[in-house]
């Protein structure tokens, strides 16, 4: 609050405001505020209600406003039902692209069905996960009303009797996807994969040492105590020509020193 007061309050305020929409008790099909449709099937997830109100993920929504503009390349990793998905498509336009990546196949088709709604708009959609190892690994779901908590880490602290099933999803590495598909200008890529993000990030190690001069603005939720040390990540990302802020304020954060789950956003070095 003491370093972005106007951010804070606007945030908040947006916040309060979402409070009193209603949320409807049916499937329902609603443009964003940018224009676009999206297919809400409201199953239970207090996410899927902050979505249709407008306040999911605040500060990421107001970050992919402000970096991505028309004609840009947008790549969204864990990308879920879509929601950012295709706010983003509404930040690149009809003349941007967005590459987008689900394993679970649930929430992939309902990806699908969105970016059905919006055939205007240039959707990549990829069902599989982003990693370091191409293959197949295991992916557990939970049980619970809960879109997001679906892991492909072992050490993942779901309990047995809240996970669904484990599936087989196919993985691949990005940096692979990226030179295959020629994609000449990466402006954004967003990382939400449950603690899984250091391996996917290090699926861009060939993306990175050859794009040094020319990288991209990474949105990485980043989870503590998962897989992975925070030290290690930080110096990850040093080495190749990474800096973490906070998302809100853009003031330089200490990696380390992160207590939670926070979506942090990394800037390349100049």
């Amino acid at each position: 609050f003491i370093h972005a007061p106007v951010h804070y309050l606007k945030g908040n305020l947006s916040i309060l405001k979402g409070y009193l929409i209603k949320i409807p008790d049916y499937t329902v099909m609603k443009k964003l505020d940018n224009s676009l449709n999206f297919f809400f099937d409201f199953f239970g997830d207090r996410r899927i209600h902050e979505m249709y109100k407008g306040i999911y993920h605040p500060h990421v929504v107001n970050c992919l406003k402000k970096y991505l503009k028309k004609g840009d390349i947008f790549i969204d990793v864990g990308a879920n039902i879509g929601y950012l998905t295709m706010l983003g498509a509404g930040y690149v336009g009809k003349s941007g692209k967005v590459h987008c990546f689900e394993p679970v196949p649930i929430y992939f088709n309902l990806l699908s069905k969105s970016a059905k709604m919006n055939k205007e708009y240039n959707f990549i959609l990829n069902n599989c996960a982003i990693g370091d190892s191409p293959g197949v690994a295991d992916i557990k779901i939970s049980n619970l009303s809960n879109i997001g908590w679906n892991t492909m880490v072992p050490v993942f602290d779901i309990e047995p009797s809240k996970i669904k099933e484990i599936i087989k999803v196919n993985v691949i590495r990005l940096d692979d996807y990226i030179f295959e598909s020629r994609l000449e200008e990466v402006a954004l890529i967003k990382i939400d994969v449950e603690g899984f993000e250091f391996n996917a990030l290090r699926g861009l190690i060939k993306f990175f040492k050859k794009n040094k001069d020319n990288l991209p603005l990474l949105i990485v939720e980043v989870m503590p105590s998962i897989a992975y040390e925070l030290k290690d990540l930080e110096s990850f990302m040093l080495k190749h020509n990474y800096r973490a802020y906070d998302i809100i304020t853009e003031c330089p954060i200490d990696l380390k020193q992160l207590p939670t789950t926070t979506d942090v956003l990394f800037k390349p070095i100049k």
